[in-house]
């Protein structure tokens, strides 16, 4: 492979798929990534192999910089190859939610032991392998139905890391929680304190309530109290009621990314 460019502080911009070449902060250049790039994720000095990885595209995350070396790219500027050495945004903030239905240990294609996980992902029930055991944790515990988790997989699609987003077993309490830099990211867990046709005003710790676009997300329903076969549905706005007493407690969370509500899972 040649060697075509090494620099750092590349921005990431989404929308064309290329890393920006800023200068004295103006773009003197890009660098093309698509379906096609290989990328390997190697920390700046770094040699042993587990804390190394191979990735695609979907790493980068928008508005993020990352420093790269960049070989082989093609007259439109596109890498065949590149390397990236200050990758920190593992939980790709961009990545829909996962809503944990079973784990099942099973032998993958190695006749390694491994996990598979069952769950609900873009409004569709999947499941999964891992790369290696024991990688579906959440404080020393197998996650549980009901759990949300992101999830990162590698080139072989195989899940190699995960961040809780939330914890059904915590299902009482009420939080909010931001991640990434510059609130890219923010999760909301509250109740319904009123709905309209394409919104609801959600509370968080008897806080002033905020109103949430419902007319984009995805939207699932999570009843503990059902049996296996039905606790976890896909459902639309129309299913999210208002928390009325004691007697409904129905809660909701959000995933708000780039100030668009991306997934509700009404929580009962």
């Amino acid at each position: 492979f040649a060697l075509n460019y090494e620099g750092e502080d590349l921005e990431f911009k989404s929308a064309s798929n290329r890393l920006n070449i800023v200068e004295d902060g103006k773009v003197t250049g890009t660098i093309g990534v698509n379906a096609n790039t290989i990328v390997f994720d190697i920390p700046a000095g770094e040699t042993d192999t587990d804390n190394m990885a191979i990735r695609t595209s979907k790493m980068f995350t928008d508005a993020s910089t990352y420093n790269v070396l960049a070989y082989d790219m093609t007259e439109d500027h596109v890498a065949t190859v590149l390397i990236v050495t200050n990758s920190v945004n593992v939980e790709q903030l961009e990545a829909p939610i996962a809503i944990v239905d079973k784990i099942a240990s099973v032998n993958n294609a190695d006749n390694e032991k491994v996990e598979k996980l069952y769950a609900y992902v873009n409004g569709e029930y999947t499941s999964l392998f891992t790369e290696a055991n024991n990688i579906l944790v959440n404080e020393g515990a197998k996650l549980a139905a009901g759990d949300i988790i992101q999830f990162t997989t590698n080139a072989q699609g195989e899940i190699e890391s995960i961040s809780v987003l939330f914890s059904a077993s915590k299902m009482s309490e009420e939080f909010t929680k931001t991640y990434g830099d510059n609130n890219e990211m923010t999760t909301v867990y509250g109740k319904v304190t009123k709905k309209f046709a394409d919104s609801i005003n959600v509370s968080v710790n008897g806080e002033a309530d905020i109103n949430y676009s419902t007319s984009k997300a995805t939207v699932y329903n999570f009843d503990s109290s059902k049996s296996a076969s039905n606790r976890i549905t896909v459902a639309t706005a129309a299913d999210i009621t208002k928390w009325e007493d004691e007697a409904n407690e129905v809660r909701v969370f959000l995933r708000i990314y780039q100030d668009e509500v991306k997934e509700i899972v009404i929580v009962q």
